[in-house]
């Protein structure tokens, strides 16, 4: 008969299944933010035994369980067989990290296809089902909480009357958030997505042309002016964001077309 009394100490259970979930989280924020250089067998090797142990302490404590017990509205026995697919497919999708372009072992449009885009999102998934499940054993059993809701720096930023630009340089896009809305724009090439990322990951920050390549090395020699260009003709809702100065480089400035800014550059576009 299924039961939901546990045999061991509820924390003890929630800690290794919240030291998993935060192990599958920093593997997927790689996905978000790509290094353009591989990542080296170094980082593979670390990041495979740190899940490695990760898996292998959760799977220890919820076999303690027994299969036929309820965790939280989920049989042990389904969570276990759900956490040996995850850890195959977090073990793939580290290879993929640690092979993808440039200099890559990897095709790139292997690294953007739509099966990349699953797997991802079902790790996801389950990082998002073991978060759920320690926050319900943290409250059925009294317990201070081990997941705390993060503020969201994006809200933070809007809220102050910042527009907010994020980058992905694999789907060449951008995201533009302000008060009003949040929409999806395409950019008019990778290289323009890269340079903009740099510049737009780093707020009110100066960039003379040389200094892009010191954070991405596929930007050496290039033309801000050129990108800026380009910018203005494809997508003049965040050309207008960036601050082209002769004698500084260029900035990206979340404050020049804010809904709430009275800037008189947005006034003469």
């Amino acid at each position: 008969m299924p039961s939901s009394r546990l045999r061991g100490e509820p924390r003890s259970i929630a800690w290794s299944l919240h030291n998993l979930e935060r192990e599958i989280s920093d593997l997927v924020c790689w996905c978000d933010h790509p290094n353009p250089e591989p990542l080296g067998n170094d980082w593979l090797s670390a990041v495979k035994d740190k899940l490695h142990v990760a898996f292998g302490h959760s799977t220890k404590k919820l076999h303690c369980e027994g299969e036929t017990t309820v965790l939280c509205g989920v049989s042990i026995g389904s969570l276990l067989g759900r956490l040996r697919d995850t850890q195959s497919q977090c073990f793939k999708l580290v290879t993929l990290l640690c092979n993808r372009p440039a200099l890559s072992t990897v095709p790139f449009d292997e690294w953007t296809s739509p099966s990349r885009r699953r797997l991802v999102e079902s790790i996801a998934e389950t990082k998002d089902e073991l978060r759920r499940i320690v926050a319900e054993l943290d409250s059925m059993n009294n317990l201070s909480p081990l997941v705390k809701p993060a503020p969201n720096p994006i809200l933070k930023h809007i809220a102050a009357g910042e527009v907010v630009v994020t980058v992905s340089i694999e789907s060449i896009q951008a995201t533009h958030s302000d008060s009003k809305d949040s929409e999806m724009i395409d950019l008019p090439s990778q290289d323009i997505a890269r340079w903009l990322k740099v510049l737009t990951d780093h707020p009110n920050q100066w960039f003379l042309p040389a200094e892009y390549e010191q954070h991405d090395k596929l930007l050496y020699g290039i033309k801000p002016t050129d990108k800026l260009r380009s910018l203005k003709k494809k997508c003049p809702k965040l050309a207008k964001l960036i601050e082209p100065s002769k004698r500084n480089g260029m900035r990206f400035n979340p404050m020049l077309c804010s809904p709430q800014s009275r800037a008189p550059q947005c006034a003469n576009n």
